[in-house]
């Protein structure tokens, strides 16, 4: 059941005051170029970094990872568990998000990388479902832990007919093959009352908290 407390955290990039970044979306595209994929890569030590702290004490954090940085990645994983020694960090508690929109073509490759973290821990979430006809393919060669249901599936759910039709087939499905279903885009009670009606037990949105910085949740905690 929903019971408002923490269950994990997600990195997000963002720009800062001086650098603002008004679509943070729109840097990592299907096809990244080699500077945004080292770009990636730097975010993902950040979100490490950062996130160390504030998942002390079992919280998940939830990372989203371009296919293109998979790949990379996929040529350092020394380095990124050496990361995660230094900073113990648990890998078990390190959560890699997948976009739906990645291309189909690509998956068999990116599961070969993903083998090699997910075999010493490293959950795996399928982010945006539901954007595109893509998502049942990536769910069944990926194998993730974790679904997360778009935005645009959660907005307006309580007075949409279909909406709550999809939204309640993803959470019989997930219960039955033993995943966790994320709500993403929480942002009114009606939506939240729905969603738990249908068993959907985590969510994220500004309902329940606003993106803030890491140091931020650390103050809360103390």
């Amino acid at each position: 059941t929903f019971n408002w407390k923490i269950f994990g955290y997600e990195a997000l990039f963002r720009g800062t005051e001086r650098v603002p970044v008004k679509s943070p979306e729109a840097f990592f595209r299907n096809e990244c170029s080699h500077e945004l994929v080292i770009l990636d890569i730097g975010c993902v030590g950040s979100a490490l970094r950062q996130g160390a702290e504030i998942t002390r004490d079992g919280k998940y954090l939830f990372i989203n990872v371009h296919a293109s940085t998979m790949k990379e990645l996929g040529g350092h994983k020394g380095l990124f568990f050496g990361l995660l020694k230094e900073l113990g960090m648990d890998a078990s508690k390190v959560v890699f998000e997948i976009s739906e929109r990645t291309d189909r073509n690509c998956a068999k490759e990116l599961l070969e990388h993903l083998n090699a973290f997910t075999e010493q821990g490293i959950k795996v979430a399928i982010d945006d479902v539901g954007v595109s006809f893509n998502w049942l393919h990536k769910m069944l060669a990926l194998r993730p832990d974790f679904l997360k249901v778009d935005k645009s599936f959660v907005v307006d759910i309580s007075s949409h007919t279909g909406k709550r039709g999809m939204v309640k087939g993803l959470a019989m499905m997930s219960r039955h093959m033993g995943l966790k279903l994320i709500a993403e885009g929480i942002e009114c009670p009606t939506a939240l009352s729905t969603l738990k009606e249908y068993g959907v037990c985590l969510g994220q949105g500004f309902l329940i908290a606003r993106p803030q910085p890491a140091d931020s949740w650390l103050s809360q905690a103390v």
